[in-house]
């Protein structure tokens, strides 16, 4: 498993808005695509005045973000951007290895 951080934004303000109402449904409905075999969003905030977002999640492989975004992309034209990213303890377990190489 790894860490992914996914930041999303709607191009427009009616696409937000839209994608806002739906997202109220989703959070409404108790979330339920926020966590399945190799998927769990772990975190996640919102602006709702700009139509912006943060979530990070754990999962399998980057296909799982994919799967996860695309539903929001399609129906919303939501922009999304992936990074993998490190907890601090990952970071802490690589950075000794490579510090400890030089």
């Amino acid at each position: 498993m790894a860490l992914f951080k996914l930041d999303w934004t709607f191009p427009t303000q009616e696409l937000g808005y839209a994608g806002g109402e739906k997202f109220l449904e989703f959070l409404e409905a108790g979330a339920p695509s926020d966590k399945s075999e190799g998927f769990e969003i772990l975190w996640r905030v919102t602006n709702p005045l700009n139509g912006t977002g943060t979530f990070v999640a754990e999962a399998t492989d980057i296909s799982k973000m994919w799967e996860y975004a695309a539903p929001w992309i399609k129906g919303y034209g939501c922009e999304c951007e992936v990074e993998a990213v490190f907890s601090d303890e990952n970071f802490i377990a690589t950075a000794k290895k490579i510090y400890a190489a030089e």
